[in-house]
């Protein structure tokens, strides 16, 4: 993870869980069952790196 220079636990230590908490929460609220999953992917394409996220090929 992030080229080697954290391990997956300090990452952890590093996130902020409340926030990830609540926007996770809000995108239960404002989506439907059917783009829930399009707009978790959207928010995981907006992390560092993500630019790759769900890629065919």
């Amino acid at each position: 993870m992030g080229n080697g220079e954290y391990q997956p636990v300090q990452l952890l230590e590093l996130a902020d869980k409340a926030e990830i908490a609540n926007k996770l929460l809000s995108l239960t609220y404002s989506h439907s069952a059917d783009s829930f999953g399009s707009a978790i992917n959207e928010e995981l394409r907006k992390l560092a790196g993500g630019a790759d996220w769900n890629k065919v090929g």
